[in-house]
């Protein structure tokens, strides 16, 4: 009984693995994502310099992270997850409240110094 489950296991997981890549490799190659409101990475042009200096690779992460089939769910899923699940405040560094989307940036070292500067010179 206990060999069948680790069968069906091993069985079942590289199943997972074997759909995911089949349907990354026939899902044509989307050009922006409309939810991040960027162009998504194409695939790097394959030659024996750009893997000798380890730009192809580079570039290969850059495009599977991009191009993975249902990659807006996930990031949905992972965002729903943060704020329900574990009572996150922000998501990447985005806060909502209501229906209002907002960053909240901190003025730090040479901007904080202008941005008092500014402020006294107002006030003398």
């Amino acid at each position: 009984m206990k060999k069948t489950q680790q069968i069906l296991t091993l069985v079942l997981s590289l199943g997972f693995i074997a759909v995911f890549a089949a349907w990354f490799w026939i899902l044509p190659d989307a050009d922006e994502s409309i939810t991040e409101r960027r162009y998504l990475a194409k695939c790097p042009a394959l030659s024996l310099s750009s893997v000798a200096n380890g730009s192809f690779m580079n570039g290969f992460e850059k495009y599977m992270l991009d191009q993975f089939p249902l990659r807006d769910g996930f990031r949905t899923l992972k965002a729903a997850a943060n704020a329900g699940v574990f009572m996150q405040k922000d998501n990447n560094g985005l806060y909502s409240v209501g229906e209002h989307l907002s960053k909240l940036d901190f003025p730090n070292g040479l901007r904080l110094c202008r941005s008092c500067r500014s402020a006294l010179s107002v006030c003398v």
